[in-house]
């Protein structure tokens, strides 16, 4: 849901309003920037000629999904406004061909009654595919990932002690390699002994 409040200029206070809701086939959340400017003005202008208003009568104060569901207010004066009434009424006879709307862009108008959502759209079952999808990732692979963790940390820890006993049995042995072995030891003692005869 985006309110829109356009044009920009809010109605008088004490002014008769009729409100107002048409849904058409175009698709104004998924268009460029330029194209729902467009419709935006193509919209106002057609209530305001159907309706026999200036087009600053015309007021959208909210676009939603579904595709695109328009809510407007119109400010007729006040012997016009059970006039303008039945007008709205039928929303198809105001957006035709025949009278400029662009049916071949935006598609025909049908009346979107209050409390109507999005839900009947397509694009809403998109957005339950990705809200299942971000489920899916919370509720199932989130905890695969923390229990994964666990398990490595745990594993880390225990195998830490073993590797200090591993690291003091090398060096052990490394001492001990660097040790002369028995036999050289006495040979070097009788070389000893003949220098210290000479």
């Amino acid at each position: 849901t985006v309110t829109v409040g356009s044009p920009a200029a809010a109605p008088v206070d004490g002014s008769p309003t009729v409100s107002s809701r048409v849904r058409f086939s175009f698709e104004y959340f998924s268009a460029t920037a330029a194209a729902q400017a467009q419709f935006v003005k193509d919209f106002t202008q057609q209530m305001a000629m159907g309706l026999g208003v200036s087009e600053g009568a015309v007021r959208i104060t909210n676009l939603e999904k579904g595709s695109t569901i328009v809510t407007s207010t119109v400010t007729p004066s006040f012997d016009r406004v059970q006039e303008v009434t039945s007008l709205l009424a039928d929303p198809a006879a105001l957006f035709t061909t025949e009278s400029g709307w662009n049916v071949a862009n935006y598609g025909a108008a049908s009346s979107a009654p209050e409390g109507s959502t999005a839900s009947s759209d397509d694009d809403d079952d998109e957005l339950k595919g990705d809200r299942l999808a971000i489920v899916i990732v919370v509720c199932v692979i989130l905890p695969i990932l923390v229990i994964a963790n666990i398990i490595a940390c745990c594993y880390l820890i225990n195998r830490k002690p073993e590797k200090v006993q591993d690291d003091e049995a090398y060096a052990r042995k490394s001492v001990a390699s660097v040790s002369m072995p028995p036999k050289l030891s006495s040979v070097a003692e009788d070389h000893k002994g003949e220098a210290s005869h000479v």
